[in-house]
């Protein structure tokens, strides 16, 4: 139980050169239960172009797809705020962003699990981006992360 990652819990960044020091604030273990809408079969109707719902499929115009899912994703975070206006939006928009970056590779080709366990960290010490130095971006803020990527200290 000393690895559980909960609120109160004191973390850092996994696979990083500074790995930082933050507090948990917030865990979503589900977010689709969270925001009591099945955000992962959204994302696959969005992104995953073997998907029998896939939304794009006669499409090629690449700057076109953009736009419409960006788009596609406005609406339902707008649709989120309606139906459960308790779901933090930020959540919502980092599972996309997210996933839009890590999970959908090769251009759609393959499509590798997607994250749906979050944790909200205040980073108090900020890790780096990979490189040498502290991020300053995470300077004092509150930062969704999927919780696979943080370990407790």
């Amino acid at each position: 139980m000393a690895n559980r990652i909960d609120a109160g819990s004191l973390v850092c960044m996994s696979r990083r050169n500074i790995k930082g020091q933050g507090l948990v604030l917030e865990r979503v273990k589900d977010v689709s239960l969270y925001a009591e809408f099945d955000l992962e079969e959204a994302w696959h109707k969005l992104y995953n172009r073997y998907h029998p719902e896939y939304m794009f499929h006669n499409d090629n115009n690449f700057s076109l797809i953009w736009t419409l899912r960006t788009d596609a994703i406005s609406a339902i975070r707008e649709q989120i705020q309606i139906n459960n206006p308790k779901a933090e939006d930020e959540l919502i928009k980092q599972f996309f962003s997210y996933n839009a970056a890590y999970s959908y590779q090769k251009f759609g080709a393959k499509i590798a699990k997607l994250k749906t366990d979050f944790t909200l960290v205040r980073w108090l010490k900020s890790p780096s981006d990979y490189g040498d130095k502290p991020c300053k971006w995470h300077d004092n803020r509150e930062v969704w992360h999927p919780t696979s990527l943080i370990k407790n200290l």
